[in-house]
């Protein structure tokens, strides 16, 4: 029983089954949110200003901070050297 109250009895202890699904959901969620925290901490750092945040990262996230600001940097010279060109207008460099 319930401590200071009479005649109410203890919820039953729940069936091994409900325990074990509920430990793998609750791994499930903390695997799934772990992720996307992961991904948000590279892209951001990999987004800071001179890539200084990368440096602040665990270990394991470092190398693809890393990588994904040398992405980042070749995809931003890519853009540069494309054309850039308004509807109905010539090219800049035509």
């Amino acid at each position: 029983m319930l401590a200071g109250r009479s005649g109410v009895r203890d919820a039953p202890p729940e069936a091994e089954t409900l325990s074990e699904n509920w430990e793998r959901l609750i791994e499930r969620i903390r695997s799934d949110l772990g992720g996307a925290l992961d991904r948000d901490l590279i892209e951001a750092a990999a987004r800071s200003p001179s890539g200084i945040a990368i440096d602040d990262l665990p270990a394991h996230l470092r190398a693809l901070a890393t990588d994904r600001r040398r992405a980042l940097l070749k995809e931003s010279i890519a853009r540069k050297d494309e054309p850039t060109t308004i509807p109905g207008s010539r090219s800049r460099n035509a």
